[in-house]
């Protein structure tokens, strides 16, 4: 069934990720694991000469509406 929150229930929260971890070195003076700071990945701007925003547009000018797949089916959130 569908999930619902109930007073009593635990809120939602972010999942934990560390913000430091051990991993490999390769710096000349280095070579072995140390501690580093890690990030969320995020991704860049994209570029508009990127050879599929290019194709993309061409195909997109003229009449015949969306000619790519557009993405609708949003999962709701549940409780795993």
């Amino acid at each position: 069934g569908t999930f619902t929150p109930t007073a009593d229930s635990p809120p939602a929260k972010m999942v934990n990720v560390p913000k430091e971890r051990k991993t490999f070195c390769k710096g000349k003076k280095c070579k072995k694991h140390t501690v580093h700071k890690v990030t969320q990945y995020k991704a860049g701007k994209a570029s508009s000469f990127a050879q599929g925003k290019r194709r993309y547009d061409e195909k997109q000018t003229g009449f015949g509406g969306q000619t790519k797949p557009v993405f609708h089916k949003k999962v709701p959130p549940h409780a795993v």
